[in-house]
């Protein structure tokens, strides 16, 4: 249940040309999900999979999730991922 891992490894996958990009999208979600289940900022997981979802050819599922979390940022998100979720969700 430790998703924090699921983080690290889905930033390093997602660095690499020859990475999976629907693994790395599940990485995110488990990433997401422990965000959520310990109160943090998610914003940055949410951004990944985003553009994870972008690579994958689903640009209307990156933007429903930049949207989703627009809804409802943390207090803490940084302004500038709110800014590229921004733009991911206008789309």
């Amino acid at each position: 249940e430790q998703h924090w891992a699921s983080w690290l490894l889905a930033t390093a996958l997602h660095r690499k040309q020859d990475s999976d990009p629907e693994e790395v999208a599940q990485l995110c979600r488990d990433a997401i999900a422990w965000q959520q289940r310990h109160e943090q900022d998610r914003s940055r997981q949410v951004y990944l999979l985003a553009t994870s979802l972008r690579r994958l050819g689903q640009p209307e599922s990156a933007k429903r999730a930049a949207r989703d979390y627009l809804m409802a940022p943390e207090d803490d998100a940084d302004p500038r991922v709110l800014k590229l979720l921004l733009e991911i969700a206008d789309g």
